[in-house]
C-alpha cells in the first residue's frame, strides 16, 4: 500500500488539474477512498466525480468533505442502479386490461399499430360493405383459413383476400402479421395490388442524462454458452480475465447452458455447469465487484418447455447466494439499467419467422435488416400467431415493443448482428458455443456496438 501522505498528494493534484478545489478534509477522505486504486484508475475515478460537480453545480465552489460524501453515495447510486424485471412481474403498459384472452391479445398487437400509424388514408373494413368496385388502403392482421384462402381483420370487421397478383414491398410476411394491403374492392373481396409494412410515427425520444454513463462502461453479451463445455469454460474465463482491468457494467449470458446431447441428461450436468461457473465468478470478484451477471435460459434448458415466457433457472440459491450482483432473469426479461432499458429474447425467433413466411427476402444478406424493419413495424419482437409459436396470451404484453427499449437482445442462432433504427438498438450475438467464441459488447454513452470473439 502507497504511503497515505503520496495518496493524498496525487489525489489533490488529480483536481487542481481539473480545477476543483476540494477542501483538506474533502482530500483526506478521497484519498482513504481511493488508496487501492492506480493512478490510471484515480484518473478516471476523477473524472466521473467531476461530472457529477459539474451536475450537481457545485464545481465552481471548494467541495468539503459532506458534499463529497453526497457526491460519493450519488456515484455508488448510480453503479449500482440495476433492476432485472422478470415476466412475472412485467406490468402491462399499453392498457388498462387485467385479464387477456386470446382475441384481446391479438386486438392489443393490432391496436399498438393502428394507434401509431402514420398513414390518415386508411379505411375501416366495416366502411366498405355498403360500397363496391373503390380502390382502398386497409390496416389488417393477415390470416390463412384451411382452404389455402387468405382474410384479414382490422378492430372492426374482416375481409376475404385475393391475392394472386400482389406486389410485395420489402418486409416478411407471415400470418398473423399486421400490413397496410392496397386494392379493389369488390363483392366482399379485395383484390390485393401491394402489400406493405405499415409505417408508423417515430416514437418520442427520451431525453438521456449523458452523465450517468462513461466512455468505458459496456455491456458484454453471449448466447450459447455451453457450461458442459471444457473449451467454453475456458473462454468464459479467459474473457473475464480480460476484461478484469476495466471491468463491465454487465455480462448477460443466454442459454442454451447446455450442449445438445447433454439436454436429455439436464438437472445433473447443469448443475456441475454452473458450479463451475460460480467457481470461476469467484475466482475474479474482486475485480468484479459491481459488474451485474445475468443469465436467461433458453426454451431447451431445465426444466425444458415450448412456451413462452419460461422462468429464470433455479440455481442462484444453489451456487450464487454470496453473489448479490448474480441474477437469473426469465425469457423474455428487462433490464433497468441507469436510464435505458434493455429487453432480452432467448428464442430462434428469426429462423422461424422466415420458414414460416408467406414472403421472405430471397438474399439472405438483406434477412436481419429486414427482419428488424418487420418487428419494428409490428411492434412485437415474436410476432408469430400462438399455434406457430406458443404463449402464455396473458403475458404477450411481454413481446411488445410498446413502448421501445432502448435495446433489444434477440439471443438467436443466426448470423451476428445489430441494427439501430427510432432510437432503439436490435443485436443479436450469435452462438458463442457453435461459432469461433463470438460475443457483443455494446457501450451505452455512444450507443455503438463492437464485434468480439475469443481466442
Amino acid at each position: 500500500m502507497e504511503d497515505p501522505a503520496e495518496v493524498r498528494r496525487r489525489v489533490k493534484r488529480i483536481f487542481e488539474l481539473r480545477n476543483i478545489n476540494l477542501k483538506p478534509d474533502a482530500v483526506t477522505c478521497l484519498a482513504d477512498h481511493l488508496k487501492d486504486k492506480t493512478l490510471d484508475e484515480m484518473k478516471e475515478y476523477s473524472r466521473k466525480l467531476v461530472d457529477i460537480f459539474i451536475e450537481k453545480k457545485i464545481d465552481d465552489r471548494p467541495i468539503d468533505v459532506e458534499l463529497l460524501k453526497n457526491c460519493l453515495k450519488k456515484d455508488s447510486g448510480k453503479k449500482n442502479n440495476f433492476e432485472v424485471i422478470n415476466s412475472v412481474d412485467w406490468k402491462l403498459e399499453s392498457s388498462n386490461l387485467k385479464k387477456i384472452e386470446f382475441m384481446d391479445a391479438l386486438r392489443m398487437r393490432f391496436m399498438n399499430v393502428k394507434t401509431r400509424i402514420e398513414s390518415i388514408s386508411l379505411t375501416s373494413i366495416e366502411l366498405l360493405y355498403s360500397r363496391t368496385n373503390v380502390s382502398v388502403s386497409i390496416l389488417g392482421m393477415l390470416f390463412k383459413e384451411k382452404s389455402d384462402r387468405y382474410f384479414i381483420e382490422d378492430d372492426t370487421g374482416s375481409l376475404r383476400l385475393r391475392m394472386g397478383k400482389a406486389v410485395f414491398e420489402e418486409g416478411i410476411f407471415f400470418e398473423g402479421g399486421i400490413y397496410e394491403f392496397q386494392g379493389m374492392y369488390n363483392n366482399g373481396i379485395l383484390n390485393v395490388q401491394e402489400i406493405r409494412l405499415p409505417k408508423l410515427r417515430p416514437e418520442t425520444s427520451k431525453i438521456k442524462n449523458s452523465g450517468n454513463w462513461s466512455g468505458s462502461d459496456s455491456v458484454v453479451i453471449l448466447s450459447d454458452v455451453w457450461l458442459d463445455d471444457p473449451s467454453v469454460l475456458k473462454m468464459i474465463y479467459k474473457i473475464l480475465d480480460g476484461f478484469s482491468h476495466s471491468s463491465p457494467y454487465s455480462f448477460i449470458f443466454c442459454g442454451s447452458f447446455l450442449s445438445p446431447e447433454n439436454e436429455t441428461k439436464a438437472l445433473n450436468i447443469a448443475k456441475k455447469g454452473f458450479e463451475h461457473i460460480s467457481n470461476i465468478f469467484r475466482e475474479f470478484s474482486e475485480s468484479y465487484r459491481q459488474t451485474q451477471f445475468v443469465f436467461v435460459p433458453s426454451a431447451s434448458d431445465f426444466p425444458d418447455s415450448t412456451v413462452l415466457p419460461r422462468d429464470e433457472l433455479p440455481f442462484k440459491d444453489m451456487y450464487f447466494s454470496d453473489m448479490p450482483n448474480v441474477h437469473f432473469a426469465s425469457n423474455p426479461s428487462k433490464f433497468l439499467c441507469r436510464d435505458q432499458t434493455i429487453v432480452v429474447l432467448r428464442d430462434d425467433v428469426i429462423e422461424d419467422i422466415c420458414r414460416n413466411a408467406i414472403k421472405a427476402p430471397v438474399d439472405g444478406t438483406k434477412v436481419a435488416k429486414v427482419f428488424c424493419e418487420t418487428i419494428l413495424s409490428q411492434r412485437h419482437f415474436s410476432p408469430l400467431p400462438v399455434h406457430l409459436a406458443p404463449k402464455i396470451l396473458h403475458k404477450d404484453h411481454c413481446f411488445s415493443l410498446c413502448p421501445l427499449p432502448d435495446v433489444l437482445i434477440l439471443a438467436d442462432q443466426f448470423e451476428t448482428f445489430f441494427f439501430q433504427d427510432s432510437g432503439c438498438t436490435i443485436l443479436n450475438p450469435g452462438s458463442f458455443a457453435r461459432s469461433s467464441f463470438e460475443f457483443l459488447v455494446y457501450y451505452p454513452a455512444s450507443r455503438k456496438v463492437e464485434q468480439s470473439s475469443c481466442t
